[in-house]
């Protein structure tokens, strides 16, 4: 099998097992822009045990939160798509997350 296609098959096995939901729209007036909302649900046991013992400390006197979600805004743009003969489409997207 050639290595670009292990690697492909890595980042497709890799994204199937993050639970992120993103809700957006495609076209925001502008041709190749896109926009949208995201909001992700994460199980940080090992960080959330760390924050519990630390705020149980005697001289804490904020607590910390516990880590379970993170949600966000997304804007991006398609800079360019090509379509070759044998079907293959190529695209190059940019975006910025917060």
């Amino acid at each position: 099998m050639p290595k670009y296609l292990k690697i492909f098959f890595l980042l497709i096995s890799i994204s199937s097992i993050a639970e992120a939901q993103t809700f957006g729209f495609g076209c925001l007036g502008f041709v190749g822009g896109y926009g949208g909302y995201s909001y992700q649900d994460y199980n940080a046991a090992g960080l959330n045990e760390y924050i519990r013992y630390w705020n149980s400390l005697e001289f804490v006197h904020s607590p910390l939160d516990e880590f379970s979600s993170a949600s966000g805004y997304r804007v991006g743009l398609n800079f360019f798509r090509a379509t070759f003969e044998n079907g293959i489409i190529v695209t190059a997207k940019g975006f910025y997350h917060i």
